[in-house]
């Protein structure tokens, strides 16, 4: 027993069966007696040789965390449909499942995101608009669809980007207009649009000195 102050229901702990095991994650479920539910598990046990805080905040339902099945495995991004069993829909399913392992990971609707669906696409923009089953808007679409990789990218009104509507065009330049959907005003037009490739890895700012000229002129 590690003599730590009063636990408090879903405070989150590290757990050991015995000294030598190795130690797990859970959430207490009970405080009278201590019972912990270990991640993956959704039933409380008691018989813990050793039960220590780890400095975790409790997960909280609709809260967008990573997730995944064995320690070897790759994380996957996923949203918190329960709490007392810690349970997961990851991103792609529709399914609530158990998960062994389980780390903070904040989104929020509005959030920009890059998205994909398997190792082999190229990302995409696009911007979070539900969290339970977690959906994205892809940049140049009006739908929100479920994608199995998605990372943190922002973007914000005003923001100076890149566009194109497809792989084989020039980027082009242009500013953000929205956010939900991405709608930007390409450099010389007068509406925004919706682009299929927004990319914010090169921009101008205010102050920056740049060449211009008309398609006839010279630079």
């Amino acid at each position: 027993w590690t003599g730590e102050a009063l636990f408090e229901v879903g405070d989150r702990v590290g757990v050991r069966r015995v000294v030598s095991d190795v130690g797990r994650k859970g959430t207490v479920a009970a405080v009278m007696p201590l019972t912990v539910m270990i991640d993956g598990s959704s039933i409380g046990e008691v018989l813990f040789d050793m039960v220590e805080r780890i400095g975790e905040a409790p997960f909280r339902v609709n809260e967008r965390v990573w997730a995944r099945n064995a320690a070897n495995e790759a994380w996957t991004g996923g949203t918190v449909t329960g709490v007392l069993p810690l349970t997961v829909t990851t991103d792609g399913d529709i399914t609530t499942n158990l998960v062994p392992y389980i780390e903070h990971k904040a989104f929020t609707l509005g959030d920009r995101v890059r998205l994909r669906n398997c190792d082999s696409n190229a990302w995409s923009g696009g911007t979070v608009t539900e969290l339970v089953p977690f959906k994205v808007m892809r940049d140049g679409t009006s739908e929100s669809l479920a994608y199995k990789q998605v990372t943190r990218s922002v973007l914000e009104v005003d923001d100076r980007v890149r566009v194109r509507r497809h792989d084989s065009e020039s980027w082009r330049n242009g500013t953000v207009t929205t956010a939900i959907p991405l709608r930007v005003l390409e450099d010389g037009k007068n509406e925004s649009d919706l682009y299929a490739y927004v990319d914010d890895t090169e921009y101008l700012g205010p102050g920056d000195r740049v060449h211009v000229r008309n398609d006839w002129d010279s630079w």
